[in-house]
């Protein structure tokens, strides 16, 4: 919901540092905290097709951010002004992420963890696969 606030608040942003709180911060923090575990719910979920899983799954990214929010944006700023239009687009993200956590968090509930294990593997730094990936999500 941080994605759905931040889009809402550029909605109202007059200012510099408020469009870089809102999308900068807000929506990459959001983003972020979604992105990375419906990844590895998904990795864990597939077995045999998990590659096509994966990119399925990844490409839903680059469909709602390259092909639908540029068409519904354009179309709707001259009717509706910069902050309507930016509205829509929050109450279609907040559309798309209802969708996504009906679908996620039921996978979620079905497999319960035996193990506890801690939040940092300080051993996963020593991996260059792993080290490159958050590289690419820091740049991201």
């Amino acid at each position: 919901m941080t994605t759905v606030l931040g889009v809402m608040m550029l909605s109202l942003a007059h200012k510099y540092y408020q469009i870089l709180l809102a999308q900068g911060v807000c929506v990459s923090v959001g983003s972020e905290i979604l992105y990375v575990p419906s990844i590895s719910l998904v990795a864990s979920r597939f077995q045999q097709r998990r590659p096509l899983a994966m990119f399925i799954t990844t490409s839903g990214t680059a469909i709602a951010g390259g092909v639908i929010y540029p068409i519904i944006f354009p179309t709707l700023q001259p009717k509706l002004g910069f902050s309507w239009a930016t509205r829509v687009l929050s109450f279609v993200t907040l559309g798309e992420l209802i969708i996504a956590m009906s679908i996620m968090l039921p996978s979620t509930k079905s497999k319960a963890l035996h193990h506890v294990r801690s939040l940092l593997d300080p051993i996963a730094f020593r991996d260059p696969a792993f080290m490159a990936f958050c590289l690419a999500l820091f740049l991201m």
